[in-house]
């Protein structure tokens, strides 16, 4: 699922694709599939993006067949949201929108939680949550022992260089608003992450010079207090991950900060390609993923992603290894340029067992 796991550490307890042989089955979506996909005992949970609508559809593992579907209200909007499988429900956070009389623009009036049956797509619940924004998604949470942590801006009509972000703690069974805190002004934010009785965010915030600033900051899971920030220079905007007592923090190149003090730790220097983030841990090796793009030049190669493997104990490169030409690495997924096609991409699954399956779009 998004981020590994519902409290979006970045963790995934699973041993990976070992090999991949043929394709069991595809699934051609008629519109835009937002990943990443999440995957349960028996169903694969997808996005399918219709305009400006999403629809939920839940697709069996073993043959590829929609088991259900849903979609929200008429006037709920999710943005770039992302499910959460939690045992046997499915969350999904959506946002209520209101015009604003003789302008385009359009306001966040309400915010809830979706509680589905993973296994028949039955509304369980609708759950009040506090409408924050966000420059690039809304209501982004992460969940931990019944406790949702949300993060954004004050409910302005666009993001602007004077709104306030703020990150809060809902309690799921009794709904109530458990604390709120400011955390300061800012352009962005990437998802919150628990661990370690902490709740950690990234903020962004407008250029001092010819760089934006990217703030991770860390918070009492329990009280909201303000615990610890760490600035850094950043590049493009990515998430982080928690493993372990560090957290891996994607800026121009890789830090490494300590979860407990929010200090550095060591780093990787920055190279001519940006890093996708965030970067893939074990407990003994760091996978970073550099991304590779179109030129769109004429004679021009097209620019290859590559894959580096750290030593996490040594800190020392081990390996690297360029996609193929013609292919560039992004977050997620092999995009290939075919000429007289545009691109295809491809997206390989896996889950338990044996199963293996691709979804083409």
């Amino acid at each position: 699922m998004h981020r590994g796991n519902p409290s979006l550490t970045g963790e995934v307890q699973a041993s990976g694709l070992r090999h991949f042989q043929r394709v069991k089955w595809e699934l051609e979506g008629q519109f835009a599939i937002h990943l990443p996909l999440v995957a349960g005992p028996d169903l694969i949970y997808a996005l399918w993006l219709t305009g400006m609508q999403t629809e939920i559809r839940a697709i069996e593992k073993e043959t590829g067949l929609i088991r259900w579907q849903w979609k929200p209200d008429q006037d709920e909007y999710a943005g770039q949201a992302h499910l959460y499988l939690d045992q046997d429900v499915l969350y999904y956070p959506v946002r209520s929108v209101q015009s604003q009389p003789g302008t385009t623009m359009a306001v966040l009036r309400e915010a809830f939680l979706y509680a589905l049956d993973a296994q028949t797509g039955q509304v369980r619940r609708r759950i009040p949550i506090p409408a924050l924004g966000n420059r690039p998604s809304y209501n982004q949470f992460a969940m931990y022992e019944g406790i949702i942590y949300l993060n954004g801006m004050d409910n302005v009509p666009a993001p602007s260089p004077s709104a306030h972000y703020s990150c809060a703690a809902v309690d799921l069974q009794t709904e109530k608003l458990l604390w709120m805190t400011d955390v300061g002004v800012g352009l962005y934010s990437t998802s919150p992450v628990v661990a370690h009785g902490m709740v950690y965010l990234q903020t962004y915030d407008a250029a001092r010079g010819h760089q934006s600033l990217m703030h991770l900051q860390a918070l009492d899971a329990q009280t909201g207090e303000h615990l610890w920030e760490y600035e850094c220079e950043r590049g493009l905007i990515r998430e982080f991950a928690v493993a372990g007592a560090d957290v891996f923090v994607i800026s121009g190149g890789l830090e490494v900060i300590d979860a407990r003090s929010g200090t550095r730790k060591w780093n990787v220097p920055s190279r001519p390609s940006a890093l996708n983030g965030p970067p893939t841990m074990t407990n003994e090796f760091v996978y970073l993923s550099y991304e590779g793009f179109p030129t769109w030049i004429e004679n021009e190669p097209h620019k290859t992603g590559e894959m580096v493997v750290l030593e996490r104990a040594s800190k020392q490169e081990l390996w690297s290894a360029k996609a193929n030409e013609g292919q560039y690495a992004t977050d997620g997924a092999i995009h290939r340029f075919c000429e007289g096609r545009g691109y295809q991409c491809h997206l390989v699954c896996s889950g338990h067992a044996n199963w293996t399956g691709i979804l083409a779009f």
